[in-house]
């Protein structure tokens, strides 16, 4: 017997119409690991229709992917640091946003190309990025010429949780921080935490936009 999964295009567009109402805030569509398993230009295609235009993933190629499916128009947000010089000038080239995780990183980035960029702390996720209360290093990382900064993020690694103490004071943590930066005037651009289920329970971690993908 083959086993397979039944995936209605037109029920994905409710869904994301749906979800994008519920938020009432600006939406990154991640789609990442093949639009998590529907299948990259299913996943695109659904939010795209939807109304989305910011799309996120974690890995160069499928960043190269969406535009080679023909979506131009759209900014796209690689959520992993890259060091190879040959796959950030494609993405350079691509218009694809790169992610910085520290001053090193910054300045390789900008060794190769004039980057757009978001910068990744770490509330506690422990992936990527310099911890919250490496405020002097982070605010290094924007000291570094070449580099378009044009965000700052985090991730909340236990907002599936019932309880949602951790999750408060990471936010906590990511706002303190950016106070921080900010009172030493720097622009740190658009801010994003909330994963899907952190956007769906708590309205307070959507700040300036959401990042929905599983949630689709």
């Amino acid at each position: 017997m083959n086993n397979y999964i039944a995936i209605s295009e037109q029920d994905l567009k409710y869904n994301a119409d749906k979800l994008k109402e519920y938020v009432d805030t600006a939406v990154i569509a991640v789609v990442k690991c093949n639009g998590y398993g529907m299948g990259l230009d299913i996943a695109v295609k659904a939010w795209y229709d939807s109304g989305v235009r910011f799309f996120a993933v974690s890995e160069a190629r499928e960043a190269l992917a969406i535009r080679e499916l023909g979506y131009e128009d759209v900014e796209i947000l690689l959520l992993a640091p890259s060091w190879d010089a040959e796959t950030i000038e494609a993405l350079y080239e691509a218009n694809v946003i790169m992610t910085v995780t520290g001053p090193a990183c910054a300045e390789h980035l900008a060794s190769v190309c004039n980057a757009r960029v978001h910068v990744k702390v770490n509330v506690g996720m422990g992936r990527f990025g310099l911890p919250y209360t490496k405020v002097q290093d982070i605010a290094d990382i924007y000291a570094v010429q070449g580099l378009c900064f044009e965000g700052i993020f985090a991730h909340f690694p236990q907002s599936f949780a019932s309880d949602d103490t951790i999750t408060k004071r990471q936010l906590e943590h990511f706002l303190g921080l950016v106070k921080e930066l900010e009172a030493r005037e720097i622009k740190v651009g658009i801010r994003h935490i909330a994963n899907s289920c952190a956007a769906l329970k708590m309205p307070e971690t959507r700040l300036d936009v959401v990042r929905l993908g599983s949630a689709l």
